[in-house]
């Protein structure tokens, strides 16, 4: 038992799960989410250490933006288009009424 008394709390925690997706998402949306996470992860991995580092200094200039300044605009520019890509794709399977 819990120090609140009670048996109901017991249950509930011990039958809690992670659950990634509701039940009977279609395996294309599944491996589309995934996909869309493992997209957005590694460009989050982009602009911390060990890979932004590498990319710090002023020079060359890119547009007229610092190289560091270019590489966060680059990592933004791909999230979101990782994010409009996963959005037309879900409009298209979601039936209009």
């Amino acid at each position: 038992m819990t120090p609140s008394g009670t048996k109901h709390d017991d249950e509930a925690v011990s039958s809690a799960k992670l659950e990634l997706f509701p039940p009977g998402t279609t395996p294309a949306k599944r491996r589309r989410r995934l996909l869309f996470l493992a997209v957005y992860v590694l460009a989050a991995a982009l602009l911390i250490w060990p890979v932004y580092p590498m990319f710090s200094g002023i020079k060359p200039l890119i547009l007229g933006l610092p190289l560091s300044f270019a590489w966060v605009v680059f990592a933004l520019l791909v999230m979101f288009a990782a994010l409009l890509l996963l959005f037309r794709a879900d409009e298209r399977e979601t039936p209009k009424d």
